[in-house]
């Protein structure tokens, strides 16, 4: 879940940044010794990360999970059905 949400706030941060008209490529805090990674989108998530965490964690404590809330795809990956992602989504 946690990892989903990281997703979703990277793809937000993204889409923020360039609406902006800022350069995601030009990162401060986090570098990239081979230029081909969107390092400012990084450097902008790192204040939201604790947010993200606790309404993760929120919504965990809040919920009683079961097997079929759990979906395995046919390369044998685990993932959130539908459902969950659309509550992860849904912590804005």
């Amino acid at each position: 879940m946690l990892n989903y949400a990281y997703g979703m706030l990277e793809v937000q941060t993204r889409i923020n940044i360039i609406t902006q008209g800022y350069d995601p490529t030009k990162g401060i805090i986090h570098g990239d010794k081979y230029n081909n990674r969107q390092t400012f989108v990084f450097d902008k998530m790192e204040p939201a990360r604790p947010l993200v965490d606790r309404r993760i964690l929120a919504l965990i404590k809040g919920n009683t999970f079961s097997p079929s809330d759990i979906s395995i795809n046919a390369a044998g990956r685990a993932g959130l059905t539908r459902s969950w992602r659309g509550a992860c989504c849904a912590l804005r």
